[in-house]
Order: structure tokens, then sequence, then C-alpha cells
């Protein structure tokens, strides 16, 4: 009789109040199931909406209701899921902005059935924001320092909580994230060529995305740690010669040395600079001091132990010969290529062809052992003179004089102008390695450099694609002209840095 009013109970319980249901012999007990659900996203008005709510404890599968007491934000109802067809999903598209409080209810399958319900908020955003920011560093087509950290900055968003920097080393197929909270965020990156973006990050899941740029990161330095040491004179010697071969060890790759000496306990002055590890110099008689600097670009200078040796040999008997032009005639005419030829001097070793062409400072345009040369000009007013070596002795330069250089028939939109490698902007060491790309048909470069206000400054004449040279601090604008056989220079586009 007792069993069966005990069984009563339990079925009266069931029915009307899910929160209790018949446990392990039939002894009440606690609804197991609870909503697992701890929050549910934001939407955005507009923007499709998907969540899907889930529940522990009882029997599996669980359907889901909203109390009509509280319903779902407009646009927004309970769907079945797409892998099983029980309703448990939140879907569709809100059309109106706000927040909702619903009560989610929970009922497994269970008998009897358990109920577990829950309130939980839902937020509809209004649209999305349309805002979006700008990378302003690094600037576009920037070349970087290995050596260091990129910082990348860009310009605030009102109402953004985050923003997510994406750069790419594969030409965009994948991306890297860096988050900050504010507008910079400081990354290392390999050496390699890049493309970055910002991306502003809105609630609500909302974000937009801001142009590419593209830069790139060179080979980190690698700063040579052995200073060089001197190998000849050897330390203690003595010669009769005034005309010294200086030698010394390497302190590694791309290294510029600079040769200081010392007369009979003076002060030391810079004699040469090379990037080889020989110099061949002419000293005077008596006791020299002397010590290499080698200096890395973007590295601290290493400087050698200071060796000694002493000159005996009393000054050398110089001859006092003169150098007549004979060809191209003064102020004559002529087409390119241009023969040079003019009279030898007596115990000359060689000659070297000095040539300043439209208005600019002469360089050296060959060294020769005879006394002609046949060389490529470009067009228009050229002053040369040519300069006889000796060994042991002073030079002897020729007077100067001036010639034409017609404009040459292939002239024109053919000749290329250089393209500026670097530097292209930033701060730069010196001395400053300037880079171009060939012109293609350019028999040479001069390198100008502009400082406020004043006019341009040949830094150096060269029949390579780069050139280094020493500059003050200071801020500059150069540029290259790019020479083509009798025809007008052709200059390249302008950098500062």
């Amino acid at each position: 009789m007792t069993r069966q009013k005990f069984a009563a109970v339990i079925v009266a319980v069931a029915c009307f109040a899910p929160a209790l249901y018949a446990g392990s012999g039939n002894i009440l007990a606690a609804c197991p199931t609870t909503i697992s659900t701890a929050k549910l996203p934001d939407g955005v008005v507009g923007q499709p909406y998907k969540q899907q709510l889930a529940a522990t404890g009882g029997k599996g599968p669980y359907t889901f209701a909203i109390l009509p007491t509280t319903p779902l934000p407009p646009g927004l109802s309970l769907l079945a899921s797409a892998t099983a067809n029980i309703i448990d999903t939140i879907g569709g598209t809100p059309t109106t902005a706000g927040t909702s409080t619903i009560t989610v209810q929970a009922t497994d399958l269970g008998n009897p059935t358990c109920v577990a319900t829950k309130n939980l908020n839902l937020t509809v955003a209004p649209t999305c924001p349309t805002t979006s920011s700008r990378l302003v560093a690094p600037a576009n087509g920037a070349i970087l320092d290995g050596s260091k950290s990129v910082t990348f900055n860009w310009a605030s968003v009102s109402g953004a909580n985050s923003y997510d920097v994406l750069y790419s080393s594969d030409g965009g197929a994948t991306f890297t994230r860096a988050r900050s909270q504010t507008t910079s965020v400081t990354v290392p990156l390999a050496a390699g060529a890049y493309v970055a973006s910002v991306r502003t990050n809105f609630s609500a899941g909302c974000s937009t995305g801001s142009p590419q740029i593209a830069f790139t990161v060179t080979p980190a330095v690698v700063c040579p740690t052995a200073a060089p040491a001197p190998l000849t004179p050897p330390n203690g010697a003595s010669t009769s010669s005034t005309s010294v071969t200086f030698s010394w060890t390497t302190a590694g790759d791309s290294i510029t040395y600079a040769l200081f000496t010392s007369l009979n306990g003076g002060p030391f002055t810079q004699l040469a600079t090379t990037r080889d590890l020989t110099t061949n110099q002419i000293v005077p008689v008596g006791t020299i001091d002397w010590y290499v600097v080698a200096q890395a670009t973007g590295c601290a200078p290493l400087q050698s132990v200071t060796s000694r040796f002493a000159v005996t040999a009393p000054p050398p008997q110089c001859g006092t010969g003169s150098i007549t032009l004979v060809s191209p005639v003064d102020e004559s005419t002529v087409s390119s290529p241009v023969t040079f030829a003019w009279t030898p001097v007596v115990g000359a070793t060689a000659y070297r062809v000095w040539l300043g062409a439209s208005g600019a400072a002469a360089d050296v345009i060959a060294r020769v052992t005879t006394t002609t040369a046949t060389l490529q000009v470009p067009s228009g007013k050229a002053e040369w003179y040519v300069e006889a070596l000796f060994d042991n002795c002073p030079s002897v330069v020729s007077l100067h004089r001036e010639f034409t250089v017609q404009q040459s028939s292939t002239c024109g939109a053919a000749n290329p102008a250089p393209t500026l490698v670097s530097p292209l902007s930033g701060d730069v060491d010196t001395p400053v390695t300037f880079q171009w790309n060939a012109a293609s048909g350019a028999i040479g470069y001069r390198v100008w450099v502009v400082t406020s206000g004043q006019a341009p400054v040949q830094a150096g004449f060269t029949t390579d694609t780069k050139l280094q040279h020493d500059l003050q601090p200071g801020n500059y604008t150069w540029f290259v002209d790019a020479l083509f056989p009798g025809c007008t220079p052709v200059s390249s586009a302008s950098a500062s840095f």
C-alpha cells in the first residue's frame, strides 16, 4: 500500500514540477539538465546570425524553446540544426538594434522529461561601421634594415576596439596577424618582400580593412668582431723606397678600410681609403707610424694596432716634362666615339684621361699606358686634360682643352633613365652607398646630391651601378644621370633621405 502512494507522488512531481524527476530507486531528485551556453554572441542589423544552443545532463538530445514572454529580437527565430532535426539553433537576420533578455528552455528525452531554463542576453548592434584605418609606417615601397624589428603605425578609428596588422611574405597567399589595442605594433621580420594592411575591429564581429602596402626587409647586418692586423711593412722594418705597399688582414666582407699615418711622431692623418687589403702610397722620408680602421656599414669601426717602419731613401729626382694635347683640337666639334691623343712624357708609367661633360666636374674616364684612347662620350660641351703618372714622383698635368660632341642620330626616347634602388627614404649611415638599376646602353653614371636650397653637387662618376660617398649629417636629395654615347644625359627620378 505504501509503495503505490510513493509512485503516485513521483508522477505528480514529474508532471507538475519539471525541476524534479524520478532518479535512481524512484527517489525524487533535482533535474540534472543544465543549459551550458554561457553567452550569446552579438549580432548586427542586416547581417546573418546563427548560434547553436547547448545543454548537459539528463538524456539528450535536447529540444530548445524560447518562452513567449521573452521573445527573440525581430528577424531571429529558433531553427532546427543542420546535423540533427532538433530545434536548437537561433538563426536569421536581425532587423532592429538593441539588447533583449530571453529565457531559453531545454527539454531532455528522459522519462519523465527534465526541463531547464536560463536567461541570456542577446545584443544586436547597428549596421557595421565602414570607416577604415590606413598604415602610415612603414611607407609604401620602404626598404628596411633587417637587424631591427619593424614597427607598424596606423591612424586611429573612432569606435574601434582593436586592430590587426596582417602581413605576408609570399605575395598575399598567406597572412600572419599581429593584434594591438593601440595604433602601433612592433614585429621582428625576416629578410624578404612583404605586403601588409591593417584591419580595424569593432563590436559584434564588424571589421574594415585598409589598402595594402609593400615593403622590403634587407638581410640583417652582421658586424665584424675582429680588427684588421697590419702585415706590411712589418713592424720595425726599414726601406729605402718612398713607394710603400701597405697591407693588412681582412676584417670581413664589404668592408671599407681607412689608412692613417703619422710622420716622426706627429698627428695621424688619413692617407687612403680602399675596399682592398692593400694600397700603394708615396710616403716621406722619416719614421712612419700607421694603423688601419675597418668600417662596415651600420657597424662600429674596428681599429688595428699601430705599426712602425722607417723610410731612409732621399727624395727622388723627378722629371719636368710636359704634356701637349693633340686631339680633339681645342674648340672643335666631333662625334662619339672620340679619339684622344697627346704627347708622351719621359718616365711616365701611365696616363689618366680626365673629362668633364655638360658642366660636370671632371672625372677619370680612362687609364692607359699609351698616348691615345678612343672613348664613348655623351653629347654637349666637354673639357678634358691628361695626367701623367710616375713611380715615386708627383704626376704631371696638361693644360685643359674644350670640344663639343654633336648629338647622335640614335638619341631619343630609346635611352632609358636609371631607376634608384637605395637610399629611398629614412635615415642612413655615412659613408652613404648609392645604388640604382642599370640603364641599357649607358657608358657611365654621374651621381648628384642636393642639400636644402643649394645647387646639385656631383658626388662622383662611375661605370658601376653603385657609388659610396661621405656626407655630413643633414637632409639630402639625390639622383643619377645616365650617360650615353653622343647623347645628352638621362636623369633618374630623385629620392630624399
